[in-house]
């Protein structure tokens, strides 16, 4: 009857209302986001049939992109993808959101499902297998870690290592170590070839029969199972964060750290122990002799793998006499920039760009004599009819390494100014390197991997609009050569009457180096903790500012019984209304945070998030598409403010402050803001003026609050009747009231009603 009007089912109030997980109640914004995404499926037009849609947070999006991805499936044949940003909202929409709506609407015995992350994410019975062979125990518990991991994996029904718990890393606090070891290798794991019983040869099988599968971002980019199934329908929750993450996906790099792991990897040592032996060792201890090779390839094979370790160590002990010391590490593009020099190297006309490439080019060198002396190596097992082993395959994938390696560092020592930038990063104490080869403009490579193939693709998030257009989102990844269907569903709550947006006015500028903005950031938190209930998320661009701020705070606060946290695993802390406390955290923190009612009534940002104008990247793109900075900086300043406020509002309940502590002194990104941010006044104030307003505005929030709640749950609070009849049971009408505050984590409790004069006693819990 509803496949091909679904939406309608939303305003079947029987359908849901059975369901536990969430009280339902029709939602005309997400009926009109529903329909939007069933009309882009059921469009007549020629593929790729693309969407964007920007729906605001409260709406219920993941109920309202389940439904046509589920009837879709099912009814018209169109088995989805669904990517969103991170592996926690990945697990939640498979532990949660999808079995509460297959199970409202009955079809949990119809449609199958399921989550799929890339090949290291699970544990390895062959990597299992080889690691017990090669590895003597120190200690009992390092053998009950491997028994446990072993007794886990064996059957084939696990191996997904999110599944491990907290609980078994206290109890092994090795154990990273070990699942680092026992994690499928993407270039040797092959699960058509495997005889093992395998979690994620399992999960490869079953993706053909899915009609819904669950991934992240990074996946979707290298998506390596179109063989079991193809990218034909897909829906992209968090679609923003495309528009960053796509420069990461086409980006190549050379890590120094990967490059001397490989190298020592593939080390023939003289004399084999347990402690040296390395893949190449094992291949001529598996061979039993039976692979003769000349000592004199073997010597080269050590002296090559000792020159780039050299070179390596040249690249840092040059760079470490060249460049400024610095708290950060330094990055710069290596043809368009010039490297952050200091007077010694000024004075002396080094050229360090010039010096990076030479050692680079002997790198080089050395790493293709490896790659032919492998390669020899790889000839003679075949030969031998032994290339079809564990250790015969990872020397294989060694050497598919190694020629990728040598194809990114040909391209970054290219000394042209093209569709690329080649940035260098040096660690600042000068302990490791890598080099990156980013493409400009991704618009084309965008278009040419996700949209050439795609039948349908709908792109979703609370901030695709800046400055009330998509032109940017759909510039950056290419949409705008195609017709697109786009919609943006206006928000549903009243920003302008339950929160302030406040700019500091004389506060310290983020960059004194005095430290007179940590001193009075750690202030001010202090000062709005005690006047409020002290549930307050600072977020900070800035992990060493954050570090200090925590340090003043936490010997201030603990005083005052207040709580101080660091960490985002802490941001539960904020949904516990019996405790104050606050939690600071970096650029992670930005999104993906949903805590309602008063958990979160504040929310501080220690600065607008600009790009350095060195930026390498950003530098590059200026340059390269003749464009200035404002044009490339604001959209992505403005997508992560907007994700920052939309911490602070998850409900119609919710209430509080977004301060911006130093907002800086652009007129034009200010007013830009106020229209991205709702329409909402943006308030310059000082520090007095705001910690005199705080307890003042709270309890007005509160109170207004606490009105909403008592007409939404239609209870007239003086009517003489003090029994009320609820789902068929008698309960105080007080009773009911509080019960129905607490749901929606307000911290507010009446003591007395007294109906006569019409007034009440009310205490803040």
């Amino acid at each position: 009857k509803y496949r091909n009007s679904y939406e309608e089912l939303l305003k079947i109030k029987e359908l849901w209302s059975k369901s536990k997980n969430f009280s339902y109640t029709f939602r005309p914004r997400q009926y009109e986001f529903t329909k939007f995404i069933k009309g882009v499926f059921q469009s007549n037009k020629e593929p790729p049939k693309i969407g964007c849609i920007e729906a605001p947070t409260g709406i219920g999006k993941s109920v309202g992109y389940l439904i046509p991805a589920i009837m879709e499936s099912l009814y018209n044949n169109k088995n989805l993808i669904i990517s969103t940003d991170t592996k926690n909202l990945q697990m939640q929409l498979i532990n949660k959101d999808i079995p509460t709506i297959l199970k409202s609407m009955n079809l949990h015995e119809k449609v199958k499902y399921g989550c799929m992350k890339g090949k290291n994410n699970y544990l390895c019975n062959k990597r299992l297998y080889e690691f017990r062979k090669n590895t003597v125990f120190k200690n009992k518990k390092e053998l009950l870690q491997y028994i446990y991991i072993e007794r886990l994996i064996q059957s084939g029904d696990y191996g997904d290592i999110e599944e491990i718990s907290d609980t078994v890393k206290v109890v092994f606090e090795n154990i990273d170590e070990l699942i680092y070891n026992l994690r499928c290798e993407p270039d040797i794991c092959y699960p058509e070839k495997c005889i093992e019983r395998c979690f994620y040869k399992k999960r490869v099988n079953e993706l053909k029969k899915e009609n819904i599968t669950v991934i992240n971002h990074s996946l979707l980019a290298k998506w390596p199972y179109k063989d079991q199934k193809q990218l034909d329908y897909l829906i992209i929750d968090e679609a923003h964060n495309l528009m960053e993450k796509s420069y990461d996906f086409f980006t190549l790099e050379c890590d120094s750290k990967i490059l001397l792991k490989l190298m020592e990897d593939i080390y023939p040592h003289n004399e084999i122990s347990h402690k040296n032996i390395s893949l190449i060792d094992k291949l001529y201890i598996s061979f039993s002799g039976r692979l003769q090779l000349d000592p004199t390839i073997r010597k080269r094979l050590q002296e090559k793998i000792v020159k780039v370790k050299e070179h390596v160590e040249n690249i840092l002990k040059g760079c470490n006499k060249s460049l400024k010391r610095d708290l950060y590490n330094h990055s710069w593009e290596i043809n368009r920039q010039q490297a952050p020099l200091n007077e010694f190297a000024k004075n002396n006309n080094i050229d360090i760009s010039s010096f990076i490439r030479n050692e680079l080019k002997s790198i080089v060198i050395s790493l293709k004599e490896i790659f032919s002396i492998l390669n020899y190596i790889i000839d003679q097992c075949e030969k031998e009819g032994e290339d079809d082993s564990y250790i015969f395959n990872s020397i294989s994938a060694k050497t598919t390494d190694i020629d990728s390696l040598i194809s990114t560092i040909e391209n970054f020592k290219e000394e042209i100014l093209d569709n690329y930038c080649r940035v260098m990063d040096i660690d600042f104490e000068y302990k490791y390197f890598n080099i990156r080869v980013i493409p400009i403009d991704i618009a084309d490579m965008f278009e040419s991997m996700f949209l050439s193939n795609v039948n349908t693709v709908v792109f979703l998030s609370a901030t695709l609009n800046i400055n009330n257009t998509m032109k940017n989102f759909k510039n950056t990844l290419g949409l705008n050569k195609h017709s697109t269907y786009d919609s943006t569903i206006d928000s549903i709550y009243d920003y302008e009457g339950k929160t302030k947006i406040i700019a500091m006015d004389k506060f310290p500028k983020y960059n004194d180096i005095k430290e007179g903005f940590v001193r009075e950031t750690a202030d001010l938190i202090e000062k709005i903790c005690l006047n409020s209930n002290g549930h307050i998320l600072a977020l900070f661009n800035s992990k060493n500012r954050l570090e200090k701020v925590h340090d003043i705070l936490i010997h201030n606060l603990n005083k005052h019984n207040i709580e101080v946290y660091k960490h985002k695993s802490s941001v539960n802390q904020l949904r516990n209304l019996s405790k104050k406390c606050v939690v600071l955290a970096s650029k992670s923190c930005f999104e993906g945070i949903d805590i309602q009612g008063e958990g979160l009534t504040c929310v501080i940002l220690d600065k607008l998030p600009n790009k350095s104008l060195d930026d390498p990247l950003y530098s590059s793109i200026r340059s390269f598409k003749k464009i200035n900075y404002e044009d490339i900086n604001y959209p992505q300043l403005s997508i992560k403010v907007k994700q920052a406020y939309g911490r602070l509002i998850r409900s119609k309940y919710d209430y509080g402050y977004f301060i911006i502590l130093d907002i800086g002194n652009n007129n034009k990104t200010f007013n830009k803001l106020k229209t991205d941010l709702h329409n909402c006044n943006i308030q310059k104030m000082d520090k007095s003026c705001l910690v005199n307003s705080v307890s003042r505005d709270f309890k007005n929030w509160k109170i207004k609050t606490f009105k909403e709640i008592l007409k939404d749950i239609n209870c007239n609070i003086y009517n003489e009747d003090d029994i009320l009849i609820k789902n068929g049971k008698e309960i105080r009408k007080i009773d009911f009231i509080n019960q129905e505050v607490a749901k929606r984590n307000i911290s507010l409790f009446i003591r007395d009603i007294d109906s006569k004069n019409k007034k009440i006693k009310i205490s803040y819990k």
